[in-house]
C-alpha cells in the first residue's frame, strides 16, 4: 500500500512565475539548492517541457507526469531515490495575491520496514522544496529583460560573490520572460506550438 505525504505552503508569487520554476528542469538548479546542476535528460513528447521530459538532478532522474498551466505539475522518480513508485503532485491555487502551493507524494519502500524513516526523510525534503520555491521565485527578477540579468539566472560569479545556482541559457531566457510573451524571446526553441504550451 502507498504510503501518502502532504505539505502546502503559501506564496507572494503567482501561480504563473512558480509553474515556470517547475516546469524548466534548469530552474529546478536556480531554486533547489542541489550540490549539483539541475538539466534536462529529454524532452516532452509534445514539446520542450511538457509531459514526458526528463530532468536529472544527481542521483536522481525524474519524469514529468501531469501538465497543466499554471495549476498542476506531477513527476515520478525513475531512479535515484531509496524508494519505489515514487510520484510527487504540485498543485497551484490563487489565494489574494499569491498562491497557496500543496505538495503531495506518494511512494512504496524498497525495504520492508523502513516505511516511516522514509516518509521522515522525504517529508523533510518536501517541505524544504515548499520553501525554497516561494522564496527563489518571489525574488526572481522573471521580467527583468535578457540585457539585464539579475539574481535568478546570473552567469557564474566569483567565488563568494553570489550563492545563486546560474541555470542554462535557455531556462535563462524562458525566466526573463513576461508572462503572456514567451513567445517573443528570439530563440528557436520557444517559437511555435512550444511557446504556446508554456501558456
Amino acid at each position: 500500500m502507498p504510503h501518502q505525504i502532504e505539505v502546502t505552503a503559501t506564496s507572494g508569487a503567482t501561480p504563473e512565475a512558480l509553474f515556470t520554476h517547475l516546469a524548466v528542469p534548469e530552474a529546478w538548479g536556480a531554486w533547489g539548492r542541489f550540490p549539483t546542476k539541475a538539466v534536462r535528460h529529454r524532452k516532452g513528447d509534445d514539446g520542450r517541457y511538457g509531459v514526458g521530459t526528463v530532468k536529472k538532478i544527481w542521483p536522481a532522474r525524474e519524469q514529468t507526469v501531469a501538465y497543466e498551466p499554471y495549476k498542476h505539475f506531477g513527476y515520478i522518480a525513475l531512479a535515484g531515490l531509496p524508494v519505489r513508485h515514487y510520484r510527487s503532485d504540485v498543485t497551484l491555487e490563487p489565494r489574494g495575491d499569491g498562491t497557496l502551493i500543496t505538495w503531495k507524494a506518494t511512494f512504496q519502500p524498497l525495504i520492508p520496514g523502513t516505511a516511516p524513516a522514509l516518509k521522515w526523510g522525504l517529508t523533510l525534503m518536501l517541505k524544504a522544496f515548499a520553501r525554497w520555491l516561494p522564496a527563489h521565485t518571489e525574488h526572481c527578477p522573471r521580467a527583468a529583460p535578457p540585457a539585464a540579468p539579475a539574481n535568478c539566472n546570473d552567469p557564474p560569479r566569483k567565488r563568494g560573490a553570489s550563492r545563486e545556482h546560474p541555470a542554462v541559457l535557455s531556462a535563462r531566457a524562458f525566466l526573463w520572460a513576461p508572462s503572456g510573451e514567451v513567445g517573443a524571446v528570439d530563440l528557436p526553441e520557444f517559437a511555435g506550438e512550444e511557446a504556446a504550451e508554456l501558456q
